[in-house]
């Protein structure tokens, strides 16, 4: 048996734009999205049904300009990996720009309460990302579906088998739709089932700041927004255990354009403790010269035979 690891390089060999600088054109294109301006928290609401009042408009254009800090070269950032590590480093603390701090002791508590009240509109809304994101990924499926730009590749068609497992990091299903292969495990979420993309930080460790006494609430609303975008790896290894257990007997496993970002390490580490017997892995790297580098981290995770370099296009 074989096991086929695929991460966001099979679809960029397929000349998908799934790159995240393809996510951020998207914000631009689809919003009006400009990537300049000063960071401000939008207006967030919920009426008295409980519905959610926003301009998807504004925030867009808001987190656009969130991850922009955060990255130097946003416009040519390709790495996944990178977009979600970046989510652990986003300035959430910039949504308290330009309120009043309190001057003395007869202020304090209206302070506290205009700081607690920004922070929690900006804990509240901070899960329109994901949505704005589940917006982009449904829209790339569509186009798979389309055949928008698109082809199964000869050299993967000639070595991809039905009978073979296959284990995406992707959202979309170039898999299925190209190459006929319907039993694949989407361990971030299969949108052609209605699921959740699930994407986050691998939690590097929250970074403490000072702030004042009266900063306290706003704050502690802050480490949920990075617990909120840490990715549970747990959770999608225990969804998908019926997966890991049906490739204990494999001997073969490949890997295709997986970055092995942080929040990559403990699904590497979970699949070779459930296939001990594993007698060849087959890497494939985007550029030569990362190969020592992703070698070395699929022998941290316990990588449990030997490696050979695998570049099949």
């Amino acid at each position: 048996m074989k096991v086929y690891i695929f991460g966001n390089g099979f679809d960029c060999a397929h000349k998908l734009p799934t790159h995240y600088s393809d996510f951020r054109k998207w914000l631009i294109d689809t919003y009006r999205a400009t990537p300049d301006g000063e960071i401000g928290l939008p207006l967030y609401q919920t009426n008295y049904k409980r519905l959610e009042v926003y301009s998807e408009e504004e925030f867009a254009r808001y987190f656009l300009r969130l991850i922009d800090e955060a990255d130097p070269q946003p416009e040519e950032e390709k790495d996944w990996a990178r977009f979600e590590d970046m989510l652990a480093e986003l300035n959430w603390q910039s949504c308290l720009n330009g309120l009043e701090r309190p001057n003395d002791v007869t202020e304090y508590s209206a302070a506290q309460t205009a700081f607690a009240e920004r922070a929690n509109m900006c804990g509240d809304s901070c899960h329109i990302l994901r949505e704005l994101f589940e917006h982009w990924a449904r829209s790339l499926n569509e186009k798979i579906k389309a055949g928008e730009k698109t082809r199964a590749l000869p050299r993967f068609r000639k070595i991809l088998k039905p009978k073979d497992k296959y284990l995406t990091f992707n959202y979309t299903s170039t898999l299925e739709t190209f190459y006929s292969i319907q039993d694949v495990c989407h361990i971030h979420g299969n949108l052609e089932k209605y699921e959740e993309p699930i994407f986050g930080h691998g939690d590097p460790g929250y970074r403490e700041q000072e702030y004042e006494a009266y900063e306290y609430e706003a704050f502690q609303k802050f480490r949920a927004i990075y617990r909120a975008y840490k990715k549970d790896t747990d959770a999608q290894i225990g969804k998908h255990q019926h997966f890991f257990d049906g490739i204990r007997r494999a001997k073969k496993m490949y890997f295709f354009g997986l970055s092995m970002g942080s929040a990559d390490i403990p699904y590497l580490r979970h699949l070779f403790r459930s296939c001990r017997g594993l007698r060849k892995i087959y890497l494939n790297v985007y550029k030569r010269e990362e190969y020592a580098e992703k070698e070395n981290i699929l022998r941290r995770c316990g990588a449990p035979c030997k490696i050979i370099p695998w570049f099949p296009l």
